[in-house]
């Protein structure tokens, strides 16, 4: 009895043990399961993002914790389908030990049943012979003393009462015996049920977690869609809006192009008449002074050769030529306003040209900005360089006339 009891206990330690395991892996997924639910439930507080970057990260974040998290169900519910295995075979050899008590309580009972059957058996036999031997006896049996007698009866009553206080006491120890067996059997029965019962408790409360856990993950990753849906529609309207903004922009470069382009043919042209009237002037200028030095060489030789010409027709000469100088000289002056008109142009072009500059580094920078939110947008690399070098050539052109109306100014000045 004092083996079986401690055999039981025994049993019963790593039961209590695997409840103890049970128990810390269920506060663990618990804990794991409501720190998923907070983290669900600040992704879902918190407003959507605008940068796909940051979706992404968080995408991958809450994938590695939900992968993590399965993992670890997953080698809860092996360790606790080992368990369940180790009980079950637990279960069946506590069965079968107890089949087995059942038999040899049985086996004995049987037994003490046969022992006191056959010392009944023994007894009767000893106690028949007497019995016949005492109604055999004939009168002469009176003969026999009381005290033969009375000593005959008190072995046959001792005899008798031996027989039954063995009986008596074979049928205690019988019952006794089985009474012990059958609490025994009671108690490790109870034992076995509470421990099964309690394992389908937490079985069931696993199921219930795993089953809570799925339902999270599947709101999760319901959510997760909807996230992504809202990332892929800001996108698609985020490139909408570039595709937008740089088809403004490349109207806008071929406008200031064709503008540029104008300028530019315009500044040629009046370059080119300014350049053909002072040409004009300077041979009219030239022509007028020669004319000059000839009529005061003719002059000088008229007062040399004839002192006695007539001073007025010289004097009407030299009034003559006096107009022609005079209309030389605003002539000149209209080329000198012609000049400073030219510098306000050239001044304008280059504050122009200043401007195109600070349009093209704006366009670089935004076209960089836009090169880093996507390369898929970028202006090609030979549109860059074609600005570039029409920069440059306009830039050159523009000194080019530049130096040569400066050059032609001093000239007029000098003369």
């Amino acid at each position: 009895m004092v083996e079986m009891s401690h055999t039981t206990k025994e049993n019963c330690d790593p039961l209590r043990q695997h409840t103890a395991k049970m128990d810390h892996v269920n506060r663990s997924s618990g804990s794991k399961r409501n720190r998923f639910s907070f983290e669900q439930l600040d992704t879902n507080a918190s407003p959507p993002l605008t940068s796909k970057q940051m979706k992404l990260e968080t995408l991958q974040v809450s994938n590695e914790l939900l992968r993590d998290e399965n993992a670890q169900l997953k080698r809860s519910t092996k360790h606790l389908e080992g368990v369940q295995l180790q009980l079950h075979s637990q279960i069946k050899s506590q069965q079968q030990r107890i089949c087995h008590l059942e038999e040899d309580v049985a086996r004995m009972y049987r037994y003490q049943k046969k022992e006191l059957i056959r010392t009944q058996n023994q007894y009767t036999d000893q106690f028949q012979p007497l019995q016949v031997q005492v109604e055999k006896s004939s009168i002469s049996t009176e003969t026999f003393s009381i005290q033969q007698l009375a000593s005959k009866s008190v072995a046959l009553q001792q005899a008798l009462t031996a027989c039954t206080q063995t009986w008596i006491e074979t049928q205690h120890k019988v019952e006794t015996h089985s009474v012990m067996e059958n609490l025994i059997l009671a108690v490790e029965r109870n034992c076995t049920m509470e421990h099964q019962h309690r394992l389908q408790e937490e079985r069931d409360a696993i199921h219930q977690n795993l089953c809570e856990t799925q339902k999270d993950c599947e709101d999760f990753l319901m959510q997760q869609a909807i996230n992504w849906q809202e990332v892929s529609y800001l996108h698609e309207t985020e490139k909408k809006a570039l595709n937008e903004h740089i088809r403004k922009l490349n109207s806008q470069i071929d406008a200031m192009e064709m503008e540029r382009s104008q300028a530019i043919n315009e500044l040629k042209s009046k370059l080119k008449a300014t350049n053909e009237t002072i040409l004009f002037h300077q041979t009219q200028w030239t022509q007028s002074n020669e004319r000059v030095k000839a009529l005061t060489q003719s002059l000088n030789e008229m007062k040399a050769t004839k002192p006695k010409m007539d001073l007025a027709q010289s004097h009407n000469a030299l009034l003559e030529k006096e107009e022609q100088l005079k209309t030389a000289s605003a002539a000149v002056g209209h080329l000198h306003l012609e000049n400073e008109s030219l510098k306000r142009k050239l001044e304008d072009t280059v504050t122009q040209k200043e401007s195109l500059q600070t349009q093209l580094t704006l366009l670089s920078k935004q076209r960089v900005e836009i090169a880093h939110t996507d390369t898929s947008h970028l202006i090609p690399s030979n549109e860059i360089a074609r600005l570039i070098a029409e920069k440059v050539e306009l830039e050159k052109f523009v000194g080019r006339y530049v130096h040569m109306a400066e050059s032609k100014i001093v000239s007029n000045d000098q003369k």
